[in-house]
């Protein structure tokens, strides 16, 4: 009996043992892998993993993107390949579940290029190798798109919008210069059954002493414009600082008859880091029925640039006469290889991202740098809720006409007449 209890105690232990051994051998992983492979094969054309990669971190967590020594690139540090959470980039976070698109550039080096993506939670990793093909799947190597090139001496005159949703022309814009080659007038008209146009002249005045600081200029501008309600005047007065971006804006809505008669004034101030919008800032009073004003101040947008130079995403938070917020929207942006290197910012012309404020003012480039590329896609969560797509038309090099197309179907077709 003494020897069966014996040899049930060593039993015992050893399962014992054996559990603890197993426990240790095995603990709790602070980050692991829900899809994706480890290693992941591209084609030179692909611009986006088809795998992308989910993991779940117990921990706050970081991301790394290095390229491999043993292959090429034009330029080091794998840029040619991101890191997407929710159409923005994305290097860090707090623990939970994350999934993630891969984005690509084209690989135009006729050579397979590969870069690793490390994930770092508590005391684990996992790691992503991505290798893109020099060749297409059909083997070949991919054409590098021709670059637009700024159309020297020529300046965009005139604008002209057609939908699918809708027979015909439906905006015109035509654009005048000044001898600077400085935009003095906007004339825009709408073709929707109601007549609707707007007619916006620009003056560029020199230092005001007795208004503004020495180191500032002001443009003025002054706007007439009729809609299905009624006719207006609109004038606005732009301060700029001494690299001649827009910091303060005074904007008025007049009715026509009336010009003493606001019927809503807008103010807005601005900030920039490096040369790029960093956040603008809003104000209101509008007069209702029975002249009775409501205010909503407190609006305001935040700008989020790449390492490239261009807004990848615009915060927008809205509040109410009361100061209570009422809505938030977000907008994000994909950038294609082309650049955007005309007079006017096609990006703003084709309706890409939206920030309150800038208004028809962002043609005559007042509000820092505008974005070095051409928009792929636009996306926004709270204004529209649509993904636009865009496709850009050249003839001998030049920009001549941008197709934006959403998701909900209708594609718009922008054609662009040069001086």
């Amino acid at each position: 009996m003494k020897q069966l209890f014996n040899f049930l105690l060593v039993a015992m232990c050893v399962c014992y043992f054996s559990a603890c051994s197993s426990d240790n051998d095995n603990p709790t992983k602070t980050i692991e892998i829900n899809s994706g492979t480890e290693t992941q094969i591209v084609y030179a054309d692909d611009t986006e993993s088809k795998e992308g990669i989910s993991f779940t971190a117990a921990e706050p967590w970081t991301a790394t993107v290095t390229e491999k020594a043993t292959t090429k690139s034009r330029a080091p540090g794998a840029s040619w390949l991101r890191l997407l959470f929710n159409g923005t980039e994305k290097y860090s976070g707090n623990a939970g579940t994350f999934t993630f698109v891969i984005e690509l550039d084209a690989n135009y080096t006729g050579t397979s290029r590969s870069a690793t993506i490390v994930i770092e939670s508590g005391k684990d990793s996992i790691t992503i190798t991505v290798t893109q093909e020099g060749v297409t799947e059909e083997g070949k190597e991919p054409d590098e798109p021709v670059q637009p090139v700024e159309p020297e001496g020529k300046l965009i005159t005139k604008m002209v919008r057609t939908s699918s949703d809708q027979p015909g022309v439906i905006h015109t814009a035509t654009i005048l210069y000044d001898e600077e080659n400085r935009i003095k007038k906007i004339d825009n008209v709408n073709y929707d059954g109601e007549g609707t146009w707007a007619i916006y002249n620009y003056e560029y005045m020199g230092y005001d002493g007795g208004l503004v600081k020495e180191s500032k200029n002001i443009v003025n501008i002054h706007g007439r414009y009729k809609n299905s309600e009624k006719d207006g005047v609109r004038k606005e007065y732009i301060v700029l600082n001494a690299e001649g971006y827009a910091i303060d804006i005074s904007r008025a809505w007049y009715d026509v008859d009336f010009e003493e008669n606001i019927i809503t004034d807008e103010l807005f101030e601005l900030t920039y880091k490096n040369g790029f919008l960093n956040k603008v800032s809003g104000y209101d009073e509008t007069v209702g029925l029975g002249g009775i004003k409501s205010y909503k101040d407190n609006d305001y947008s935040i700008c989020h640039w790449d390492e490239n130079g261009n807004m990848v995403k615009v915060e927008n938070v809205f509040y109410n006469e009361y100061s209570n917020k009422t809505s938030e929207a977000t907008q994000y942006a994909q950038y294609s290889s082309y650049l955007n290197n005309f007079n006017l910012d096609i990006n703003w012309m084709t309706e890409g991202l939206y920030i309150p404020g800038t208004s028809d003012s962002v043609a005559i480039n007042i509000f820092g740098k505008k974005s070095k590329n051409l928009i792929s896609q636009y996306k926004d969560i709270g204004l529209s809720n649509e993904t636009i797509t865009y496709q850009y038309t050249f003839d001998d090099e030049l920009l001549t006409k941008v197709v934006a197309t959403s998701n909900g179907g209708t594609v718009a077709t922008y054609e662009f007449t040069y001086q």
